[in-house]
C-alpha cells in the first residue's frame, strides 16, 4: 500500500487530534495509528469508536497519566532507582485499570470489552503496595516489624532530646545565650540557636551558623550521645526502607511480561475512548464501503476543525472505479481543497475514524497518490515543472486498477499546448491501467478529451461572478470556465487591455466553444438556483411537519375533552336509570332540589369564568378551555369565528373565556458592526486558583448568569495538571442548571477552556 499522507495533510489532521488528547498512552498509540488494509478491520475499529462515542462516562477514566507512562518505560532500566512515590503511581494506575474494566463490563460494550477483558487484576500488587506505602508516598511504620521497631526507638530518642533541650530553655540564664527558644535540625542533629557568647554558659558543638554570623546552632554536649544513637537508627531506617522498595520493585518486575500486554491493550483502548470523546460533540458519520464513491455534505476535515460551522461541505460522486473526473472553473474556487478533501477523508476512513458530515461512501484503494502543490527543490536543482514531472512519473509507474490518483493542474508550468498534450497522454495511459483519476484543469485539450471519453465526467466549481467570490461547491456534469478576463475586468483592470484580450481570445475560439461555455454557465446558475429551492422546500416540509404535529396534538386534546364529557353524561344517565328503577320512587320535589343544586353549581362555575370583553377582529385570545391561543377572525352577533391553530371554529360569544394576549410590535434594532467580542461573551478566569476557591467563584458566576439572558459561558481553567479541570467538570456534571458542558475548540482555547450551556 502507498498513500501520499504528507501531500494530503494527514499528519496535520493527526496533530490536531493529539492536541486534544489528555492521556500520554493514547497519544503514543495515536501517533502510530495504522491505515487498515481490509474492510473487516475498518468496520471493527468503527464499531469500537461508535461505542466510545456513546460511552459518556469514559471522561472519568481519561486523565494525564504521564507519571506512570514515564515510570513504566523505565522499569526495564537496571540503573533506575525508585522511591516510594513511584509505587503510589503504580498502584493508582492498577486501580484505574480495574475500575475501567468493571465499568465497561457493566455497560456490556462488546467491542471495547475485548481489550479490557485482557486486563489482569493485579490485586496482589495493589495490596502489597498499600500495606507498605501510604497515598502520600511515605513508607508506613508497620511495613515490616523491623521498621516498626526502629521508628519506635527513633521516637523515644527524639522525645529524650526534646526534654533535654526544654530543660536548657527553662534554665535561669537561658535568655543570656539563647537567640530563640526553638529546636532546629542541622546536619541531621538537634540544635538550639545561640548567641556568640554561648560558651560562657553551655558546652556544646557548633553544627552551623546563620548568614549574618550572629546566630550559632549548638548541639549541647548533653545531647551528643542521643544524637549519635538517633543517627544510627536513621541509617538503619534507610536500609530497611531500601529493602522494602527492593521487595516491591521485584514484585512489579516479576509481573512485567503480563503488565506489558495489559498496558498495550490499555493504550489502544484509552486511545479509542479519547477519539470517541473528540467526535462526540461534532457532526460526524462513519464511512460505508461500496463500488461507488459518495460525498453527501462531507467537510474537508482540517477546514471543519478550524472553521466549525463556517466550513462548507462537499457533494461529490464517482460511479465506478476507473472513472476520470475533471474538475474545472476559476482559480480560488476550491478545486484544490476538494481534491485534498477527497483524499484525506479516504485516509481517515481507512484508519477506521469517522469523517465530518452527513453521509460518506468510500471505495477501497490499495494506493492513493497525489500531485498537488509546488514541489520545487533547490537541493535537487529541479524547477517546479521538473519536480512535478518526477512525481507524476512515479505515480504513473505505480498506478493500477486499485489506485486513486489526484492531480492538481496536470501539465502546467511549461508551454501551455505541450503541457496540455502531455496531460492528455498521461490520462490516456492511466485509463489503460484502469486507475481512478480526479484532476483539476484549465486546459481546453483536457476538457475535449473528457468530452470524447466514455468514463470521463465533469464537475465545475460554483462561482459567484457578481461578487467575485467562490461558493466552494461542485456542480456535476458542468464544464466550468476559467474566466481570467472576466475576473480581471471585475477587479478594475485597464479597459483597453480587457478589450484587446477579448478580441485576441475570439480569434482562437470557435462559435461552438462560445455556445458550449454559455450553456455551461446557464446550467451552473440553474443548478445553484435548484439547490436554493431544494433548501427552501426542505424548510417548508419541516414547518409542515411541525404544523401537523401541533394539529394532531390539539385534536387529541379536543377528543380527550369530548370523551370526558361523554363519560360524564353516560354516568349521569346511569345514575338516573338506577334512580328510576328504585322501588321507592323519588318525588318531583326531590328531583327539583337535585336539579336546582346542580344548576347552582353550574352558575357558580360560570360566574368564576371571565368572559373576555371588547373583543375585536385580529385580537389574540388565550382560551382557558383549550389551554391555547386563538385569533378572532369574525364577530357576528353572539357568534364568533376563531382560528384555532389553523382550524376555523365557531364559538358563542360567552364561551370566549380567558384573557387577551398583548401583541408587542417588534422593535427595530440597529446592529453595529463594531460590537466587541467581550460585550457578547461571558467568561470567568480560574487559572491558578485552588479547587475550593475556584468552585466557590464558579458557583457565584453561574448564579449571576441565571439572572441574565446568557445561556452560554466560558470557563478558563488552564491546562496545568488537569486537576482543576477535572474538579470543575465533576461540579458541572451534577449542577441542576447546567444543561451540558464540553471542552472548547482549538480556536477558542482547546482543553484550557470549558464551555457551559445553561
Amino acid at each position: 500500500m502507498k498513500f501520499d499522507i504528507n501531500t494530503l495533510e494527514f499528519e496535520s489532521f493527526k496533530e490536531f487530534l493529539l492536541d486534544n488528547f489528555i492521556s500520554s498512552f493514547s497519544k503514543s498509540s495515536f501517533k502510530i495509528i495504522d491505515i487498515l488494509s481490509d474492510i473487516e478491520s475498518i468496520y471493527k475499529r468503527q464499531n469500537e469508536i461508535k461505542q466510545a462515542v456513546e460511552y459518556r462516562e469514559s471522561t472519568s477514566f481519561i486523565d494525564d497519566d504521564n507519571d506512570f507512562f514515564s515510570l513504566f518505560y523505565s522499569l526495564t532500566d537496571k540503573t533506575k532507582s525508585f522511591d516510594p512515590m513511584d509505587f503510589v503511581v503504580i498502584k493508582n494506575f492498577l486501580i484505574k485499570l480495574s475500575s475501567l474494566k468493571e465499568a465497561l463490563e457493566e455497560k456490556k460494550y462488546s467491542h471495547l470489552l475485548i481489550y479490557s477483558e485482557s486486563f489482569s487484576l493485579y490485586q496482589h500488587l495493589i495490596d502489597l503496595i498499600s500495606k507498605s506505602i501510604n497515598d502520600k508516598g511515605v513508607v508506613k511504620d508497620d511495613a515490616t516489624p523491623r521498621l516498626q521497631e526502629i521508628r519506635y526507638s527513633l521516637n523515644q530518642f527524639k522525645n529524650n532530646i526534646r526534654k533535654i533541650l526544654s530543660n536548657i530553655f527553662n534554665s535561669s540564664n537561658a535568655d543570656k545565650f539563647i537567640q530563640d527558644k526553638v529546636i532546629v535540625l542541622r546536619n541531621g542533629r538537634y540544635t538550639i540557636p545561640c548567641k556568640t557568647n554561648f560558651s560562657q554558659y553551655i558546652q556544646g558543638i557548633i553544627q552551623d551558623k546563620s548568614a549574618s554570623g550572629q546566630t550559632l546552632y549548638i548541639e549541647p554536649a548533653s545531647c551528643v550521645s542521643e544524637n549519635n544513637a538517633m543517627q544510627e537508627l536513621i541509617i538503619a531506617e534507610s536500609e530497611e526502607i531500601a529493602k522494602i522498595i527492593f521487595t516491591l520493585i521485584t514484585a512489579v518486575k516479576s509481573s512485567l511480561i503480563d503488565l506489558n500486554k495489559t498496558v498495550k491493550n490499555y493504550s489502544y483502548l484509552i486511545m479509542i475512548l479519547e477519539i470517541g470523546q473528540f467526535y462526540s460533540n461534532k457532526v460526524h458519520t462513519f464511512g460505508e464501503c461500496g463500488d461507488s464513491m459518495v460525498f453527501n455534505q462531507i467537510h474537508h476535515p482540517l477546514l471543519y476543525l478550524r472553521k466549525g460551522e463556517n466550513s462548507i461541505a462537499l457533494d461529490f460522486t464517482i460511479e465506478h472505479k476507473g472513472d476520470h473526473i475533471i474538475i474545472t472553473g476559476p482559480n480560488t474556487g476550491g478545486k484544490t481543497a476538494a481534491l485534498k478533501s477527497i483524499g484525506l477523508n479516504h485516509l481517515i476512513t481507512y484508519c477506521g475514524l469517522p469523517v465530518f458530515g452527513s453521509y460518506f461512501k468510500f471505495m477501497q484503494f490499495q494506493s492513493i497518490l497525489a500531485d498537488i502543490g509546488d514541489n520545487q527543490s533547490i537541493i535537487m536543482d529541479l524547477s517546479t515543472f521538473s519536480s512535478h514531472m518526477v512525481n507524476i512519473n512515479n505515480i504513473v509507474n505505480r498506478a493500477d486498477s486499485n489506485t486513486l490518483i489526484l492531480f492538481d493542474e496536470l501539465g502546467t508550468g511549461t508551454e501551455p499546448r505541450e503541457g496540455a498534450s502531455l496531460a492528455v497522454a498521461v490520462l490516456k495511459y492511466l485509463r489503460k491501467k484502469g486507475a481512478t483519476v480526479i484532476l483539476t484543469t484549465h486546459f481546453t485539450e483536457v476538457k475535449n478529451y473528457a468530452l470524447n471519453t466514455d468514463n470521463a465526467y465533469f464537475y465545475a466549481v460554483d462561482f459567484d461572478y457578481d461578487n467575485l467570490s467562490p461558493r466552494y461547491k461542485l456542480i456535476k456534469d458542468v464544464m466550468g470556465k476559467s474566466d481570467p478576463i472576466m475576473i480581471a475586468e471585475r477587479l478594475g483592470f485597464n479597459k483597453e487591455i480587457i478589450k484587446e484580450a477579448e478580441e485576441e481570445l475570439m480569434r482562437y475560439k470557435s462559435l461552438l466553444e462560445v455556445q458550449v461555455e454559455e450553456l455551461n454557465r446557464m446550467r451552473a446558475e440553474a443548478e445553484h438556483t435548484k439547490k436554493i429551492l431544494d433548501a427552501k422546500e426542505k424548510e417548508l416540509q419541516e414547518k409542515e411537519e411541525l404544523f401537523n404535529a401541533a394539529n394532531k396534538e390539539l385534536q387529541k386534546k379536543l377528543n380527550s375533552k369530548e370523551i370526558d364529557l361523554l363519560e360524564e353524561t353516560y354516568a349521569l344517565l346511569q345514575k338516573s336509570k338506577r334512580l328510576a328503577n328504585q322501588k321507592e320512587k323519588i318525588s318531583n320535589e326531590e328531583i327539583e332540589q337535585v336539579i336546582k343544586k346542580t344548576s347552582n353549581k353550574i352558575a357558580d362555575i360560570k360566574s368564576k369564568q371571565v368572559t373576555v370583553e371588547d373583543i375585536k377582529v385580529n385580537d389574540i385570545i388565550f382560551l382557558d378551555k383549550y389551554q391555547t391561543q386563538v385569533k378572532i377572525l369574525e364577530i357576528s352577533g353572539s357568534n364568533v369565528t376563531v382560528d384555532l391553530n389553523g382550524m376555523k371554529m365557531k364559538m358563542k360569544r360567552n364561551d370566549i373565556v380567558g384573557h387577551k394576549v398583548e401583541q408587542v410590535k417588534p422593535k427595530q434594532v440597529k446592529i453595529s458592526d463594531n460590537t466587541s467580542k467581550s460585550s457578547t461573551k461571558r467568561e470567568i478566569i480560574l487559572v491558578g486558583k485552588r479547587v475550593e476557591e475556584a468552585l466557590d467563584l464558579l458557583e457565584k458566576f453561574i448564579d449571576d448568569l441565571l439572572l441574565t439572558n446568557y445561556d452560554k459561558a466560558y470557563i478558563v481553567h488552564g491546562r496545568g495538571s488537569g486537576q482543576l479541570r477535572k474538579a470543575i467538570h465533576e461540579y458541572l456534571r451534577v449542577h441542576p442548571k447546567v444543561a451540558k458542558y464540553h471542552l472548547a475548540e482549538n480556536n477558542d482555547g482547546g482543553n484550557a477552556v470549558t464551555i457551559i450551556e445553561l
